[in-house]
Order: C-alpha cells, then structure tokens, then sequence
C-alpha cells in the first residue's frame, strides 16, 4: 500500500466536476457495488443497516465490476480518461477508503496507480472481521463510510480544465454502513421547567429524564415515542464537543438511559401477558431485539430475558458499545473518572 491521499468527503461529493472528459469515468463508477456476506450488491450510493451481529462478523467487499468483462472494461476507460486528461497512469491512483462517522478518522484500505492495475483487483475485501478491522470501521453505533475514488497521487502542471492538485478526484463511488443500534435513533430535547413541571420534576435537581409515551412491544410504536430530555446546558456542551471523547462516553450512557426505560417498561408489559416474537413484530421493541439477534431462537432468549431479567438484556447491549476491536465503553468510563480525580 502507499502513502495515504488526502482526498475530503464533505467538500468534494458534488456530483458535477470542474474538469472536461470525466463523463465516461463517472459512468464506470456508478456501476460499482457494495457487497455483504451471500447478500445480492447494493448500488453506489447506498445506506445499508446492518445487525450488531452482522456489524462485526459479515465480511464487507467492494466490487469495482459485476465480472471480468466488466473489469477489463472499467481498466480501459480509466487508461483511456488518463490519456484524454493527458495525466501519465502513474500520477493516478485508485483507492478504497473508510471513514468513521462519528470520530471522523479515514483509513486508505487499498491505494495503487493505474499503471499497476491488474486483474486480481476486481474484487477488494474491504472488511475482513477474522482480522484486525480498520480504526475508522469499529464503531457500531455510528456506523462508517466507504468511499472508492480515482483521484491525483501527485501535484502535477495546472492547465485549463484539468485537475492539477493532489488528492483532487476524478470519478466517486460511495456507501454507508450503518447498524441498528445507532446510538442517535431517539429523540433528544431540552428538560426545560414546562417539561420539569409536566412530569412532576419541579425541584429535582437533575440531569436527563427518559419518558416512554407508548407501549414499545405494541406493533406501530415509534423511535418518536421515546424521547429523552437532557438539561439544556449540557446539551449545548454535548453539541460544541461533539467529537470529544467526553461526548462520545456521554452520548452512550444517554442511549443505555433510553434503552433502560424502554425495557422496563416492555418487561411491565410483557409481565401483563404472554406475548410471542410474532405479537411485538414491528414494534420498538422487537426493533432492538433484531439488531442484537440474526436467528429466531436468539431472539426468543432475548424476548424471555427482558420478561423476567430486564437489566440482564440492558447489559448486553451495553456490550455492543464495545464490539470486538474496538476501544472499550468500560476504558472510556475508567479513563472519565480518573481524569476527574486529577
């Protein structure tokens, strides 16, 4: 692998370019797709939610063409758009990216100049779990980016209409992977005194209240229906750090606060009545219980769980905060606290 190009995603996602004779190389890209585990491939452009499970044991690959023929045919319209730029293949690179959502880091997975494109490449493995997983891929909360782009490897002579900077892209093709225990998925508004007063808060000194509105094992009932109110400094401080590493353990505990409430009051509810996987389908509740679980026995066990051991089934979602890889919610809290102390 070479050394990382510096290519920006949020500055740079515009469909129309600066630059003559880039239509043919666009059009190779948009037929790249997205692949995960036996699944058909997504097109470019595509969000995909995955399980947590899935998040970290599914491999995740970029297929730069459906088959050989199309390869071959995605290699001569890259060579042939160097020589319309008059940009030597060697000044071109091809390469994969992942970028965190959250932490906003990019790791280069693969990077090679056009000159040294060979057949082998056709199908990139872009995250392969039984192996150590890029820093940009292990949040399962926020899901990441994978960004394909064919772009300058070097400062090369400006000219008219043509690309000269280095990291400057020429042709694009991105995906998001995204889980469904994303930690932002509930609202979150002000506790305001109208609100302290609503729920009979007056006078506590408190932080954040969840408030559960619906029956969350009812078929029909929303995210919207569960809204936690965090006082309203600390959610002006949570929004101008919110790429600190104070924010991010905060922003966890909000979710466990949420996800606390909600199984309470399911396991009430549950508790009130037999209610089968099939009775919840579609509800908040079986919503949470398939993001941890891909089979029906799992999620059985889950159901059962928050029946009678609500904490228990609020303790393994807290474990997916720290999916395999990544850096434990556990040495986030140890490193909050003794920071305080000093």
């Amino acid at each position: 692998m070479k050394g990382a190009v510096t290519v920006s995603r949020s500055a740079e996602r515009r469909a129309l370019r600066p630059y003559e004779n880039l239509g043919a190389i666009q059009e190779a890209f948009d037929q790249i797709t997205l692949s995960i585990g036996n699944q058909e491939p997504y097109a470019h452009g595509s969000t995909v939610r995955l399980s947590g499970s899935s998040f970290v044991n599914e491999h995740i690959y970029i297929d730069l063409a459906a088959d050989a023929d199309g390869f071959a045919q995605l290699t001569a319209t890259l060579l042939d758009t160097a020589t319309d730029l008059e940009i030597s293949p060697d000044q071109l690179d091809l390469l994969i990216v992942t970028s965190g959502v959250f932490t906003r880091r990019a790791d280069v997975i693969c990077s090679f100049p056009l000159s040294e494109i060979k057949e082998q490449d056709h199908k990139q493995r872009v995250v392969a779990p039984a192996h150590t997983r890029w820093p940009s891929t292990l949040n399962a909360g926020k899901g990441f980016f994978i960004d394909v782009y064919c772009a300058l490897g070097q400062d090369i002579k400006r000219r008219p209409l043509r690309p000269s900077r280095k990291g400057t892209w020429l042709a694009h093709a991105g995906f998001k992977i995204s889980t469904d225990q994303d930690t932002t998925s509930f609202e979150t508004l002000a506790l305001t005194d109208n609100i302290k007063e609503k729920y009979g808060l007056v006078g506590h000194n408190i932080v954040k209240y969840a408030h559960v509105d619906a029956d969350p094992t009812e078929p029909g009932s929303l995210e919207s229906d569960i809204i936690l109110y965090v006082d309203q400094q600390t959610l002006n401080l949570l929004d101008a750090n919110s790429n600190s590493e104070g924010a991010s353990l905060w922003q966890r505990q909000l979710f466990l606060d949420i996800v606390g409430a909600l199984v309470t009051r399911s396991s009430v509810e549950l508790n009130r009545g037999t209610k089968t996987l099939a009775d919840i389908e579609n509800s908040i509740l079986s919503r949470i219980i398939n993001g941890l679980a891909d089979n029906k026995e799992d999620r059985e066990s889950y159901l059962q769980m928050i029946t009678d051991f609500p904490s228990q089934f609020v303790a393994h979602i807290e474990n997916t905060l720290s999916q395999s890889g990544a850096r434990r919610f556990t040495e986030q809290v140890k490193e909050s606290i003794e920071g305080a102390k000093k």
